[in-house]
């Protein structure tokens, strides 16, 4: 993470403009042009700017991406209030229920492709967001006829597509084949659709010549079916919204002949209900009341087993007649009388995490719920150093009684699909409040600072690999947390002696892991490698020892031969990494250590090595960039008072050759405060 903006805070949209979408008001904002056009498409523009919206989408185009299509299945996760989506490594949106957002990472390539956003980003969101903003989604085709709005409602196979086509070739507007967003405000009806592409089995090709010439599309599923864009490619107009007037069941039946019934409203609400998908409780008793007034509007049985151009010539004709002849108009019902109430879950925002505990970490205490007892168990042991701040050091006060802050995380593992090293490729984006990390596009940690928790999931096979697991996903993970506990992380490892430690910086490549473990064999403590924990107490700065392993790279074998028999393997895209254990009885075991100095190491600087004093004009600024990465504005305050205290302590720059030992040979004279001046080794 030891990226200057790995979150990419300062990421800009300046590309603002205001939609209705799906009866809510919107606020969209991107920086890359496509992607506005394709919501100009989707949805109703507003020519003025509104102060109060109901939800805001935020997408930004990362231009170093390179991912292109073909896209592979997206992937949808979540708990509670949040909700990841990846589409792959480099594209990926958080939806934030709770605070009715989304905000995405993408790369240039689907940030351009108009069809994709259409077809699976904007209906996946509004799935997702449409109890939160106050509309209802349901499983309905809808056709348009002089503004008034004929949905059709049906198991899969029932034929809503094909009758939704037909009828748009009896002169009705196609709305939708499948999915129809309800909003009611003010007792208002409006079904909603976006401009996805019709959906048919192959077989349809025998009940519509004109799609014989249109080439099968292979789903993301594997199955194969004809997509079909109403508009361009068949010539038939569409609609974007309506105002629902009669809902009609399909049902198929082996009579040729079809049968139109009157359905008890009672019985249409619950068949309507069954297709809800789980909401917070204000939200699912809103969209119980929109199913109520649309069923007061009327609803019917279509029983047919005949063509779709047959059921749609029934359907005109009563349109026509506005339902008044050709149709029993006695309430019959089907004689099913328990439908499911359980509302569906395909996000897995109910997943149980049954393993939980309070662990202590750095003198903070964090609540882990997991549903993996391998994973809980791994996570305690990596933690236990921090269970007793002793040896000799001072002990903390309790996080309870000292009102010291709690964070919850949550994480789950999933056997499907079947994962194992490398790691995939990680990716993040942040905004006010909330950030996240993906790990390829089926792994994820969400950290939401407002709410004080954190929500992950990642794969079994990735889970049970213990480098990776610390490494690529827990280090993420308490790196995001740390601000809203109390601590600044810092780009650096550190060394101590006693009680004292010495913070060493570097950039990628300068010597700072292996110069900190040789020192630990001149007797020093290697405390903490690449990021390091700080907080300011009592006008103390102290360092808090990594429970993060020491990454070596594979070159380093060429110093430390040794490293090949206690290391591990730690394997990340096509790279290899040595993994050293730091929570190991033999390493290093103090909680804490006090501060003293800074070290700066200039790799190939100078022959032989030298130690100079850092001049304080230029101390400043290197310490700024030493930051892990760039914080969310709320934790400026302790952010400044630490980089206020580093300052004040001693501060050199070692430059040396390439063999990282001659800077390590400084250390415990900078440790003990008995070097000044320029130094030779």
């Amino acid at each position: 993470m030891g990226s200057r903006d790995f979150l990419h805070t300062d990421a800009k949209t300046p590309l603002c403009e205001y939609f209705l979408a799906a009866g809510a008001f919107c606020r969209f904002s991107t920086n890359f042009e496509p992607i506005l056009e394709a919501a100009r498409e989707s949805f109703f523009p507003l020519e003025v700017s509104r102060r109060r919206f109901d939800f805001q989408l935020r997408f930004w185009v990362d231009a170093t991406a390179q991912a292109k299509p073909p896209w592979p299945k997206p992937f949808f996760r979540g708990l509670d209030h949040l909700i990841f989506g990846g589409f792959d490594s480099e594209n990926s949106i958080l939806i934030d229920r709770r605070r009715r957002r989304a905000i995405g990472r993408f790369s240039p390539a689907m940030g351009a492709d108009p069809a994709y956003w259409k077809r699976v980003i904007f209906s996946n969101l509004l799935t997702a967001l449409s109890g939160s903003i106050g509309v209802t989604e349901l499983h309905c085709g809808c056709t348009v006829r002089a503004g008034r709005g004929l949905l059709l409602s049906g198991c899969s196979g029932s034929g809503k597509s094909t009758l939704a086509l037909a009828l748009a070739r009896a002169g009705f507007l196609f709305l939708s084949d499948d999915r129809t967003w309800v909003s009611c405000r003010d007792g208002n009806l409006q079904a909603w659709g976006l401009r996805t592409l019709l959906k048919l089995r192959p077989d349809a090709v025998a009940l519509f010549p004109e799609l014989r010439d249109l080439e099968l599309s292979v789903l993301q599923d594997g199955r194969t079916a004809l997509q079909v864009d109403v508009e361009s490619q068949l010539g038939f107009p569409r609609a974007l919204r309506c105002e629902p007037h009669w809902l009609v069941f399909l049902e198929r039946h082996a009579s040729s002949t079809s049968t139109l019934t009157r359905m008890p409203a009672e019985e249409a609400a619950a068949r309507l209900r069954q297709d809800l998908l789980l909401e917070p409780p204000n939200a699912a008793e809103a969209q119980r009341e929109t199913i109520r007034h649309l069923v007061e509007r009327g609803c019917w049985l279509l029983r047919s087993g005949g063509t779709p151009q047959e059921a749609s010539q029934v359907l005109a004709h009563l349109v026509e007649s506005g339902f008044e002849s050709g149709a029993d108009r006695a309430c019959i019902a089907t004689g099913r009388k328990q439908w499911n109430t359980k509302p569906a879950d395909p996000f897995r925002l109910q997943t149980p995490t049954p393993h939980s505990a309070d662990l202590r970490v750095m003198g903070r205490t964090i609540r882990l719920e997991t549903s993996s007892p391998t994973l809980f168990n791994e996570t305690q042991r990596l933690f236990l150093r921090y269970a007793d701040s002793g040896n000799g050091l001072r002990r903390f006060p309790d996080p309870a009684s000292a009102g010291d802050p709690r964070f919850l995380w949550r994480i789950v593992t999933e056997s499907r699909p079947v994962m194992k090293p490398p790691w995939p490729r990680m990716a993040a984006f942040s905004d006010h409040g909330i950030r996240y990390t993906s790990i390829g596009h089926r792994n994820f940690v969400v950290v939401d600072l407002e709410r004080r928790e954190a929500v992950g999931f990642l794969a079994e096979g990735l889970a049970s690999d213990e480098p990776g697991f610390c490494t690529l996903f827990l280090d993420p993970l308490f790196c995001m947390t740390a601000g809203a506990l109390g601590l600044t992380p810092v780009f650096s490892s550190c060394v101590g002696l006693e009680d004292k430690g010495l913070l060493v910086f570097g950039p990628a490549g300068s010597g700072k892991t292996t110069s900190s473990y040789l020192a630990g064999k001149m007797g020093l403590g290697f405390c903490a490698d690449q990021a390091s924990f700080l907080e300011l107490e009592d006008d103390t700065l102290r360092a808090w020892t990594g429970f993060l392993p020491a990454a070596f790279r594979a070159e380093t074998l060429q110093f430390l031969p040794e490293l090949r028999h206690f290391t591990r393997p730690l394997r990340y895209l096509d790279s290899t990494y040595l993994d050293l254990n730091m929570t190991a009885p033999s390493v290093w075991q103090r909680a804490s250590v006090s501060l003293v100095g800074c070290v700066f190491l200039d790799r190939g600087a100078a022959r032989p090595a030298r130690l100079m004093p850092l001049e304080r004009s230029k101390l400043s600024r290197r310490l700024e960039s030493a930051l892990l990465f760039r914080e969310d504005p709320r934790f400026d305050a302790q952010r400044r008072a630490v980089l206020s205290a580093l300052e004040k302590l001693p501060s050199s720059v070692i430059a040396y050759g390439d063999d990282p030992a001659e800077a390590a040979v400084f250390f415990p004279s900078l440790l003990s405060g008995s070097n000044a001046g320029d130094v030779k080794s």
